[in-house]
């Protein structure tokens, strides 16, 4: 997989320790839109609430504007999230992973929902 990955410093010693990133917050961009150009968010709730249900995920719509789409995830215990913003006619897909089960659905849609303002705001 490509990618370019940004950790926080103080994480470092713990993923080198673990040998994964897969408690880690995440950026990245969504390839199945990759090539695609949007106006909108609109219609992609729906596929996307069935396709995480069909996963075996409890899934919850936090936001749900024409540049945002925040959804919450919960399996087994574990919470996640991920939002789709549009920039540019582009969709980037934010996501986080709770896997120390330490921070929550709240502090899960604020960290998201920050994010998401910020590349907005940085990309106007």
């Amino acid at each position: 997989m490509d990618g370019i990955i940004y950790v926080l410093k103080d994480r470092i010693g713990k993923i080198k320790n673990i040998g994964s990133l897969s408690c880690e917050y995440k950026v990245k961009l969504n390839d199945y839109h990759v090539n695609r150009y949007y106006h909108n968010l609109k219609g992609l709730k729906d596929p996307y609430i069935k396709f995480m249900i069909s996963k075996g995920y409890e899934a919850d719509v936090f936001i749900d504007k024409y540049n945002l789409l925040g959804i919450t995830k919960l399996q087994k215990g574990y919470d996640s999230g991920s939002i789709r913003v549009l920039i540019k006619g582009r969709i980037l897909t934010l996501s986080i992973f709770d896997c120390p089960q330490t921070e929550g659905k709240e502090q899960i849609i604020k960290d998201l929902t920050e994010w998401s303002e910020l590349l907005i705001k940085a990309n106007q």
